[in-house]
């Protein structure tokens, strides 16, 4: 919703709320400047000419081999402080795999909270650039109104995996299989 390219010339513009990112194929500077003045004439804007991060999202450029890697791991150290799991166990798992079922009891308003504070911080990474836990945190999401201590110490579990992977980052290449082995 909040991403638009344009059909022939492959320059893309993504907003959200009054932070924007332009960008395109190389040889586009041209029209990416027209765009960025014709913005400009409407908005006060600055310009930031190397974007090194973005929504919380670290952005890695390795120029030479044509590929970008977008990584959370600022986000999750800020999490996993938020939370003191700094000295938790890191699992190589997000669930510990054990069949999860609705509360028999009644979690508090407090209980409440805790969770679903947690779990919400859980499902920004599940829904950006973190799918390998995107099960976990809709299995946990359907917990939100009645959590018990079995599905809170999963939701903690999910963070202190997070922490343990914290490095892993999605890998957009601008390469082609051709150029990666000619042979093909």
């Amino acid at each position: 919703q909040c991403l638009y390219v344009h059909p022939t010339k492959l320059t893309m513009v993504f907003f959200y709320v009054d932070d924007i990112l332009i960008f395109g194929k190389p040889g586009s500077l041209p029209e990416l400047e027209a765009l960025t003045q014709q913005i400009e004439r409407t908005y006060n804007i600055r310009r930031i000419k190397d974007v090194n991060q973005y929504l919380n999202v670290r952005i890695l450029r390795d120029r030479p081999n044509r590929r970008i890697y977008l990584c959370l791991d600022q986000y999750i150290e800020k999490i996993v402080t938020k939370f003191h799991l700094e000295y938790a166990k890191l699992p190589s798992t997000p669930l510990s795999g054990q069949e999860l079922f609705p509360y028999e009891g009644e979690a508090t308003p407090g209980e409440i909270n805790m969770y679903q504070t947690r779990v919400g911080s859980i499902i920004y990474p599940a829904t950006t650039i973190r799918p390998d836990i995107a099960f976990a945190a809709g299995k946990l999401a359907t917990f939100m109104h009645n959590p018990s201590q079995t599905h809170l110490e999963e939701a903690l579990r999910v963070i202190a995996y997070l922490h343990a992977t914290q490095y892993l980052a999605i890998e957009y290449s601008g390469t082609t299989p051709q150029e990666i082995n000619p042979s093909q």
